[in-house]
């Protein structure tokens, strides 16, 4: 991980989602969630993890081409 994103705390992951084109979702997910951010030059947020589900799949609609 690079300084600017490193993980504060120990982390798991919790979910993923197979899309086609993930750095244009990550980018409108980061969007849709900027209120949550823990500061503004941190790719963290102050959000559950059935929050951020919600957000992927609902952004990720678009992105799935029928993947499963």
């Amino acid at each position: 991980l690079s300084a600017p994103t490193a993980i504060p705390t120990p982390y798991r992951d919790a979910f993923a989602f197979r899309c086609f084109n993930g750095e244009v979702l990550e980018r409108m997910v980061h969007e849709e969630l900027k209120s949550f951010r823990v500061n503004s030059k941190r790719e963290h947020f102050y959000v559950t993890v059935e929050h951020a589900k919600q957000v992927i799949k609902q952004l990720g609609k678009g992105f799935t081409n029928g993947m499963e």
